[in-house]
């Protein structure tokens, strides 16, 4: 007893002469009590039931200063919210997708799904004036950006952190020289998102010139900071994890994280070194919890209740010594009337005034909402909305990887009867390219097909949902054409083009336009058993007009959602056969889920036709998820209806964080092909049934799968990028 007298004695003494600190007032009506929290990711769910057990013990709380995920459980804590408000925010949030993933793909523009369907992988690279330029981070920090920013709308930018309510740090490692960085003031999300960009999953953060890491491997939990802050007398709530013993032959992965353990240790070791009586570290129980799994947020509540609990003794002492609790709630709500000034802050190519009026242009709907909708626009890496003393901020960055941006793709099918397709796929995209938006790609196909196109895509009008889309292309393929299994030719067909699209898009969800275009096609046997065949040449112009729909929540593993699309389109001959041709297509697919598996029902009717059936225009089936058992586009048709049930299965954990997704899944497929090019009135019917494993990988869709058949067709294929 006395010695805690002589400490709070000292303590006051010390605090009168220096009366400036955050968390130090006088002492003259006891000590200031600093919360300290250190990273941890989902395990800081414990760290919200020791502060449940805080405020229903009534300990006050002086000052807050976390690291990592500790930083982003304190800046609630600070800011206002309660241990029972930071609970629910827990409960009620989708971590495992706010963490891992850019911009949900409801919000990204129809064109952009369109293009995210077009068989290639994610961008894996940039180019610049220095040559390549890899991604700095696995995972984006938009989707928590926009989260903390919501969660924490009341905390204007340019704050001092001392009056948020109560005086905060959130703690990150400064990149240039590993010291650890406390922010004190300026903005409290960049603040949190430093704090927690973990190297490797996420970009470095740039703050003010400074460019910062997770604050774990400089202070992984910031006792000293709290203490300079004028912390009297520190509660430290931990879930630091020991390095683990290493035996033996260990690869690359093992070896990088068992480094990254023992940084981060040896930080936190220095760190309790500065705890003293009556200084108390709160260790909750770790069993069952994991680093990167938010489905278990109620058990680690409770093991922080009941490791805050089991110091009742100890807290009823800092009770007595601390001072009264003077914490301020800030919490109200974001102003939405819409007139407020809107300063642009912006680093892309796009200009000041056309973000401005595409942000605009969605009014009256809600700030966020708009936000999103200006995220989907533009070559941007994040876009952000904050709330200044000066009215509001739209923030929009430059993509990580810069404006000119690599995709690629690899298919291939073999049926073992000789017969086997491979194609490498390339893209180059510059996006924006100029100061209204838009993009300009190249992609191009190399192995049993070739394959060209370049293709400007271009916003119109104030809003940029109008647009105008010109392309040019050229293809060369084999076109194998089997009946059942008698082999009736083997072709090649170059076609070269050109078209130009005009549409608007329909919100996020659809779009309307209308399209023409040339084309000059070759087709020459290489062998076949059609008599009289010669090579057949053919020119055309062309109208039509296409109308489509895509909610689906993801492209690849859909559990929700639908596509649509109708299109029709009338070609002229210009040589001098003078004949129309017409081609229609409908397609449908509709995705939802029965308890752990996903189900598909895909449709698909597409036809080509004129008078003298000239295959003008060669429909093509073959290939994984458009008749499996079959090589890639092995069926040549001019008219067709095809149908599948797909169902799948996750088979590595969903509701844990950077967990990389892997599923089983079978495919079963119709269809009913006609072949009014050979004869009028041929037709046959295909089945197909077909097993495989895929992987959503950082780099694209992953499949590996077989089919098997009608008619003994077997068919083994492997694809890295899009496929539906």
């Amino acid at each position: 007893m006395f010695k805690h007298v002589l400490v709070l004695t000292l303590v006051a003494v010390v605090g009168w002469a220096n009366p400036a600190s955050a968390c130090d007032d006088d002492d003259a009506d006891g000590l200031d009590i600093g919360l300290v929290l250190s990273g941890g990711g989902a395990l800081s769910s414990t760290q919200v039931g020791a502060i449940q057990a805080l405020d229903e013990l009534g300990i006050p709380i002086h000052c807050v200063a976390g690291t990592s995920f500790g930083a982003v459980v304190g800046g609630f804590y600070a800011s206002g919210y309660t241990g029972d408000e930071i609970a629910e925010i827990f409960q009620t949030t989708n971590w495992n997708d706010i963490i891992v993933t850019g911009a949900a793909r409801g919000s990204q523009t129809y064109l952009q799904k369109e293009q995210e369907g077009e068989y290639f992988s994610g961008h894996f690279a940039g180019l610049d004036e220095n040559g390549l330029r890899l991604p700095s981070g696995l995972a984006s920090m938009q989707e928590l950006r926009r989260f903390f920013r919501e969660t924490l709308s009341h905390i204007e930018i340019g704050t001092d952190f001392d009056q948020i309510g109560l005086p905060y740090r959130a703690v990150a490692t400064n990149l240039s020289d590993g010291t650890a960085k406390a922010f004190d003031d300026g903005d409290i999300v960049e603040a949190m998102l430093a704090s927690m960009a973990v190297p490797g999953i996420y970009a470095p953060r740039i703050v003010d010139g400074g460019t910062y890491v997770d604050g774990g491997m400089a202070a992984n939990l910031p006792v000293q900071i709290a203490k300079d802050m004028g912390a009297d007398i520190i509660i430290a709530i931990d879930t630091t994890i020991a390095p683990g013993e290493v035996f033996g032959r260990v690869d690359v992965g093992v070896v990088s994280q068992q480094l990254l353990n023992i940084v981060v240790y040896r930080q936190y070791e220095t760190q309790i070194a500065h705890l003293k009586d009556p200084d108390l570290l709160i260790k909750p129980e770790l069993d069952g919890l994991t680093v990167a799994g938010f489905q278990n947020v109620e058990l680690g509540f409770e093991s922080g209740r009941s490791a805050m609990n089991s110091h009742r003794a100890e807290l009823s002492e800092i009770k007595r010594l601390a001072a009264p609790s003077e914490r301020v709630f800030l919490r109200r709500e974001r102003r939405e009337n819409g007139r407020e000034e809107l300063i642009i802050v912006n680093d892309t190519l796009i200009s000041d005034e056309r973000i401005k009026s595409r942000y605009q242009a969605s009014a009256p709907k809600p700030s966020s909402i708009r936000f999103r909708d200006l995220a989907a626009f533009g070559g941007f890496d994040e876009v952000d909305l904050a709330k200044t003393r000066d009215g509001a901020r739209l923030q929009v960055s430059e993509r990580d990887l810069g404006q000119t941006v690599l995709q690629a793709g690899m298919r291939s099918s073999n049926n073992f009867s000789g017969d086997s397709k491979f194609s490498l796929l390339a893209r180059i995209s510059k996006r924006p390219f100029s100061v209204d938006g838009g993009e300009i790609d190249a992609a191009f196909e190399f192995g049993s097909d070739f394959g060209a196109q370049v293709r400007v895509t271009h916003p119109l009008g104030e809003s940029g949902k109008y647009f105008v889309q010109p392309q040019v292309f050229y293809r060369g393929e084999e076109i194998l054409f089997d009946i059942g299994d008698v082999r009736i030719g083997e072709f090649w067909q170059q076609r070269v083009g050109a078209r130009v699209r005009v549409g608007r898009e329909l919100g996020n969800w659809g779009v309307v336009g209308f399209e023409s275009g040339a084309l000059y096609g070759q087709l020459d046997s290489q062998i076949t058993l059609i008599e009289d065949f010669e090579t057949l040449e053919y020119g055309q112009v062309g109208v039509g007009g296409f109308f489509a729909v895509d909610t689906l929540d993801r492209l690849d593993w859909p559990n929700s959602g639908l596509k649509f699309r109708a299109s029709a389109e009338r070609f002229f001959d210009i040589n001098e056969n003078n004949q129309e041709t017409d081609k229609y297509t409908l397609s449908g697919l509709y995705a939802g889920d029965v308890g752990p598996v996903g189900v598909v029902l895909n449709g698909r009717v597409q036809a080509v036709e004129n008078e003298k059936n000239q295959p003008v225009e060669i429909l093509r089936l073959g290939g994984f998820r458009r008749l499996s058992a079959y090589p890639e586009n092995a069926l040549p048709t001019n008219r067709y209806a095809y149908g599948s049930v797909e169902v799948f299965r996750r088979l590595t954990r969903s509701d844990t964080v950077f967990s990389l997704p892997v599923y089983a899944g079978f495919i079963g497929e119709y269809t009913k092909a006609d072949f009014d090019i050979l004869e009028a009135g041929a037709s046959q019917n295909f089945s197909s049934a077909g097993f495989y494993l895929g992987a959503d990988t950082p780099f694209g869709p992953l499949f590996l799968g077989g089919a098997l058949g009608r008619e003994d067709a077997a068919s083994v294929f492997v694809y890295l990028g899009r496929s539906f």
